[in-house]
């Protein structure tokens, strides 16, 4: 996956799109998605005694416009 890194290090940039997100079970999910090149990195925030870390939960290209429509509506539906 070496497109990972540099989305995560890019996370800011203009044509990355980076928000939070309530999962229907409750869970906190981070999405880092390069919409444009189609590739997508969920994070999970956990606190640890040094501060909050991110684990990687996924990371995939997003290949199928039913996929991409999920997205869409997940980041309409974001926390703000």
């Amino acid at each position: 996956l070496s497109w990972l890194r540099p989305i995560l290090e890019n996370a800011t940039d203009a044509s990355v799109l980076t928000w939070d997100f309530t999962e229907d079970d409750g869970r906190e999910s981070t999405y880092v998605w390069l919409k444009e090149q189609g590739y997508l990195v969920v994070l999970a925030r956990q606190s640890s005694r040094t501060g909050d870390i991110y684990k990687i939960i996924s990371a995939y290209s997003v290949d199928y416009s039913d996929k991409v429509r999920q997205l869409e509506d997940k980041y309409r539906r974001r926390q703000v």
